[in-house]
């Protein structure tokens, strides 16, 4: 949860930042007739027998190919890593393996564009392909020794999707019908942008960007939230959802619940026309009681968080979110220092954060932030200042680290009475 939110966070302000300057610079031009949109799709256009991108995963340098009789390239693609689950990896593809040819098409100089080196009639790959892929390889695969000699090997390649990429059971909704509030809003500076790609002589190259953006929503990675892709497919609601996610930030001292409500929304209403359903409330009160009363309401607090986070994790079983404890922070500093997981470097990191991603995606989200929500009364202001008064009633010394426990049989134990 924190990942994603982080995630969030950090993208939309930041691009935020010029969109907000692009605003003040558009505020200061006198008005002028705006160039209509470059076309765009619609935005339930799709394409017929498309089944997604291709995820290749093939890093690495070209580099000048000793001379052989059994092959025509002069170039190849010597292979630095290939990322977890991609198509290199998937068929069995290691560091040093130097890539000679693909469906037969030789390369004559160091600009290798694999893209176009496919032989699939005149059609772009896609997963499910096969193609023959040529390559000098380490004898006995030993990436231990990669200076042995390379003998050249030739076999087929099934290229693959990016993984856990599929359809969406219901079809695409566009952007106005995931969030209709937003559908009129355009940002003063989105016919300057509008006009500035016309005079560029680049409407051409935008139409297809559009496509591909579209081509991407039909087979949605399922790690991506809806937020995300409501800017990816429309640049300029970007300024309108940031003021939305920054609003409870720019207060000098944004409540807990403020925040929850935010992550809450980023995570998991964004898209959704009806609200939550409400937490569920307790029934306990600290209002008006002794210590007793007191400790009586965090024993309450901590049995209905722990009662959330049962129905969070249901679908998990203990080695699984034992996995997530174990992985998580890895998976956040890789975040943190490549921003992609295909550009991990660590394979066996990136492993791990697939195979966490797809448990993640077992976790009960409302009730995670239920368990959040429930949590936070022990760190409501109103309760600490009642709980403070509760111990300086009971005479008991606030100086101490502890001033009361209570075991789970529910005897409670108080520190030091405070000296007279």
């Amino acid at each position: 949860m924190y990942l994603r939110t982080i995630h969030i966070l950090v993208s939309v302000v930041t691009i935020a930042v010029t969109a907000l300057t692009l605003a003040a610079c558009a505020a200061r031009q006198t008005a002028e007739p705006t160039t209509p949109a470059p076309p765009q799709p619609s935005p339930r256009t799709t394409v017929e027998g498309y089944t997604g991108k291709v995820f290749l995963g093939i890093r690495g340098k070209s580099i000048v190919l000793p001379p052989s009789d059994d092959y025509e390239s002069t170039h190849g693609l010597e292979l630095k890593r290939s990322p977890a689950l991609s198509t290199g990896d998937l068929a069995g593809l290691i560091p040093g393996d130097i890539i000679v040819s693909i469906d037969g098409n030789a390369w004559a100089n160091d600009e290798i564009r694999l893209s176009r080196s496919f032989d699939k009639d005149g059609r772009k790959a896609k997963p499910g392909d096969v193609s023959r892929f040529v390559v000098l390889r380490v004898p006995c695969h030993d990436p231990d020794n990669p200076d042995a000699p390379k003998r050249l090997e030739s076999f087929d390649v099934e290229l693959a999707p990016y993984p856990r990429t599929a359809a969406e059971p219901d079809g695409m909704p566009d952007n106005d019908a995931i969030r209709p509030d937003l559908a009129d809003h355009a940002p003063p500076y989105q016919s300057i942008c509008r006009r500035l790609i016309d005079k560029t002589e680049l409407t051409a190259d935008c139409t297809d960007l559009w496509e591909r953006i579209e081509r991407c929503q039909q087979l949605p990675d399922p790690d991506r939230l809806p937020i995300m892709r409501y800017v990816h497919r429309d640049p300029f609601k970007l300024e309108a959802v940031t003021r939305e996610i920054a609003s409870p930030y720019l207060q000098d001292s944004p409540s807990i619940d403020q925040l929850l409500d935010q992550v809450e929304h980023v995570l998991v209403t964004f898209d959704r026309a009806d609200p939550l359903p409400p937490p569920v409330v307790l029934t306990a009160t600290y209002v008006g009681a002794d210590l007793e009363g007191h400790l009586d309401y965090i024993a309450a607090l901590l049995a209905g968080a722990a009662e959330a986070r049962q129905r969070a994790f249901a679908k998990l079983s203990d080695d699984e979110q034992q996995f997530i404890i174990d992985h998580r922070d890895a998976l956040l500093d890789a975040f943190v220092e490549y921003k992609m997981l295909s550009y991990d470097d660590d394979y066996d990191r990136q492993v791990n954060s697939v195979r966490l991603l797809d448990l993640a995606g077992k976790v009960n989200i409302e009730a995670l932030l239920d368990q959040a929500r429930t949590a936070a009364g022990l760190v409501d202001p109103d309760f600490v200042d009642s709980l403070v008064q509760a111990v300086e009633a009971a005479d008991i010394d606030l100086s101490q680290a502890i001033v009361a426990e209570r075991d789970r049989n529910g005897s409670t134990a108080t520190g030091a009475q405070k000296k007279r």
